[in-house]
């Protein structure tokens, strides 16, 4: 893949470096550095990292998320809206093999949120920073704080497989779809999406067809 890395100095003082791809697209942007090698360096490790994690060659800290069929999204307005969702904070170099193997074990859509480089002491050092939510193992809650790491995580490494992309994409719908429906029930539906084989004894009833569009 054809690359190529541009360092700049901010108003601020610090140096940034920016990695375009062979169209002139920008596909990573440094933190801001003292001086322009440690920028470009920064940048150089990322581009390595990206190709690799592609191939299984790299490590990764990971970020699955797990969304059940009858997931209500938020109903508190001034909450995340991740709220109610499971988090599972990982390390592999095959991410993306570790979804497989979970998916098996529950009904809930899991998806790849978002990968960072980072070892084992990354991932004990995340693990530490969210264990006021912690479940069970390496699965959390998802708070604010961890629902903010992960979106921000996700902009600043850019780099997931489409098919989970293309998940986050319809998650992000289904989020949208929620809160222009919590304006006309604001205590949100009694049932999402129930199975057909139980009796549907409720008031409000939502069928969330997204997947099936």
């Amino acid at each position: 893949m054809k690359y190529q890395i541009e360092v700049q100095l901010c108003q601020k003082g610090h140096f940034h470096a920016q990695v375009f791809d062979g169209n002139r697209q920008e596909i990573y942007k440094s933190d801001g550095f003292d001086n322009q090698d440690e920028a470009f360096e920064d940048a150089e490790t990322w581009f390595r990292w990206s190709q690799n994690v592609i191939h299984g060659q790299a490590d990764s800290i990971y970020y699955i998320v797990a969304v059940p069929h009858d997931w209500t999204g938020s109903t508190i307005i001034e909450s995340h809206p991740y709220m109610g969702l499971r988090i599972k904070i990982g390390f592999s170099k095959h991410p993306e093999k570790r979804v497989r193997e979970l998916q098996t074990g529950t009904s809930d859509l899991l998806m790849l949120h978002a990968l960072e480089p980072g070892d084992r002491e990354l991932e004990r050092k995340r693990h530490t920073e969210f264990s006021d939510h912690r479940k069970i193992g390496e699965w959390f809650m998802c708070s604010k704080a961890l629902a903010d790491h992960i979106l921000r995580t996700w902009a600043k490494y850019r780099v997931l497989p489409p098919r989970h992309q293309e998940n986050i994409s319809v998650l992000v719908n289904r989020i949208k779809l929620y809160k222009s429906l919590y304006k006309f029930w604001p205590d949100g539906p009694d049932l999402v999406n129930p199975p057909l084989d139980v009796p549907w004894k409720a008031k409000r009833l939502f069928l969330d067809l997204t997947d099936l569009a």
